[in-house]
């Protein structure tokens, strides 16, 4: 598993998508009516994010 760790530090990904949550979060919770449901969805979202990056990056290296 080292090797996913080859690409942007991890910081830089957590900091880029923390930025992206804090500018839609609100969109979504406007959306949906519940914060509770904005925090799901973008937890959804994130759990999305970081699947695609493993699956990416696990596709390349092979």
């Amino acid at each position: 598993m080292t090797y996913f760790f080859s690409g942007p530090p991890l910081l830089v990904h957590i900091l880029i998508i923390a930025m992206v949550n804090a500018f839609f979060f609100p969109i979504i919770a406007h959306w949906s009516g519940s914060i509770l449901y904005a925090f799901l969805i973008s937890v959804g979202i994130l759990c999305i994010y970081g699947l695609i990056a493993i699956w990416l990056l696990g596709r390349k290296r092979r």
